[in-house]
């Protein structure tokens, strides 16, 4: 795998791997609103376990939502890629022209020696 590769792949899985983590934990705060449970397992098993099944209950929710949840961050990762693209040759060689052309940069303005006016 060359450079771009394992850009494009850090990229991607590390917006999946954030969307996952958010949606885990939107979940453990929906599965800790249960308060009855929650209760009911702190008095015969202690605050310890009570935790416990919150995380693992959320952890079975998120692995019910994988698939979505991974297109989800796949395509966050893709607008994201895409917003940040790097102008290949031809565009920044177009981009650094029209930064030294005063008045092709900014018509129908042009420059003037006290700042930017109108033609």
């Amino acid at each position: 795998m060359n450079t771009i590769d394992w850009l494009v792949l850090r990229r991607l899985g590390g917006r999946i791997g954030i969307t996952l983590l958010v949606i885990y934990g939107i979940i453990a705060l929906v599965e800790s609103l249960d308060t009855w449970r929650f209760q009911y397992v702190t008095e015969k098993f202690g605050t310890l376990v009570a935790i416990l099944m919150v995380m693992a209950s959320a952890v079975r929710w998120t692995i019910k939502t994988l698939p979505v949840t991974v297109l989800m961050g796949a395509i966050l990762g893709i607008m994201d890629l895409k917003s940040h693209r790097e102008p290949d040759s031809h565009q920044r060689q177009r981009h650094l022209h029209l930064a030294h052309s005063p008045r092709s940069t900014h018509w129908p303005f042009h420059y003037q020696h006290g700042g930017f006016g109108r033609a």
